[in-house]
């Protein structure tokens, strides 16, 4: 395959990936909100959150109340307002989280109260079963980073910007769940880096490859650098140093994840390599189409939206019939 038609067959696929985007507000990966099954999870920065995750260890996930509480009775981690802005302000309990990550069992704070962990984390734990189970791909992430971004005229929305697959684990009898990463690759959130350059004529060129790395694993702060310097002419845009743990999807995502994961797999189909390449490589035969339509008393409507199945002959893989119900309940 010539460079022009390897260069011309991933643009095309590149583009199907996109189109199954979903761009709309309703997507959590644009607009994702402190509520229901989002954690939001106290720690220094996201580049060390990122870091320490990549250890592939497991970190304790608990409420603040687990931190304890100093000498004179206040609670070492205080209630904190669930904002992002609010959140990505650890600088008064540093030291808390620090002590928190080097115990012999790592440990990760929410600003959670128990009665709201305990919760959350159930939803979110049965949540990320259910998804797994039922299309086979992981939508827990934990999310470093977050744009905070608007249309004109309307409301603040937060997308975030690194996507790490996690997956939870329950301590049986304590009620307690620990993280840790999965075998899937960290990855951006493409669906902003979409949503800016089709909406607002941002180009982030530089992060829609092979993402920057470093010892740990990926170079969180020179993305989060990258996206500061891309949005820096928009007034009341800004990028937030904070982590979320949460399910992050949207309703065409299996699709797009098993094209996004699997595309040399897909591209070497004889069909999908025709699309792409603009030619034929495969050998094409007319093939014997028969229908067979069920009725009862009267011709089947010329409207009628009952469903059709195909039956397709595995030997000779060319005579199809296309078979209505005869009642379908569909009328």
């Amino acid at each position: 395959m010539s460079d022009n038609v390897q260069d011309r067959s991933k643009a095309k696929f590149d583009l199907w990936e996109r189109k199954l985007l979903d761009l709309s507000a309703r997507n959590t990966l644009l607009n994702c909100k402190l509520k229901g099954k989002a954690v939001p999870l106290l720690v220094t920065s996201c580049c060390d959150a990122e870091d320490l995750i990549s250890q592939e260890k497991d970190y304790a996930v608990l409420p603040r109340t687990d931190a304890g509480e100093n000498e004179d009775k206040t609670p070492k981690i205080p209630d904190i307002e669930f904002e992002f802005e609010k959140i990505s302000d650890t600088s008064a309990i540093a030291e808390v989280l620090t002590e928190g990550i080097k115990a012999s069992t790592p440990k990760i704070y929410t600003p959670l109260t128990e009665k709201e962990y305990d919760d959350r984390m159930k939803q979110l734990y049965r949540s990320a079963r259910v998804a797994f189970e039922e299309d086979g791909a992981g939508t827990l992430f934990l999310a470093c980073g977050f744009l905070k971004w608007s249309e004109e005229g309307k409301e603040s929305y937060y997308a975030p910007l690194v996507l790490v697959p996690v997956e939870l684990k329950r301590k049986i009898g304590l009620g307690k769940y620990s993280m840790r990463k999965t075998d899937s690759d960290v990855s951006i959130n493409i669906t902003i880096l979409e949503k800016l350059r089709q909406d607002f004529d941002i180009d982030i060129e530089e992060l829609g490859g092979e993402l920057p790395s470093d010892a740990s694993g990926i170079d969180v702060k020179t993305i989060l650098d990258t996206f500061k310097g891309a949005v820096a002419p928009k007034d009341g845009w800004e990028v937030i140093d904070a982590c979320v743990l949460g399910m992050f999807s949207f309703s065409q995502f299996v699709m797009w994840n098993d094209l996004h994961n699997h595309r040399e797999e897909i591209s070497s189909n004889k069909i999908v390599k025709s699309l792409l390449e603009g030619g034929l490589f495969w050998e094409y035969e007319d093939m014997e189409v028969s229908i067979l339509f069920y009725r009862r008393r009267h011709d089947i409507p010329s409207h009628i939206g009952r469903r059709v199945t195909a039956l397709c002959d595995q030997e000779s893989q060319r005579r199809c019939e296309l078979r209505a119900p005869r009642s379908s309940g569909n009328r």
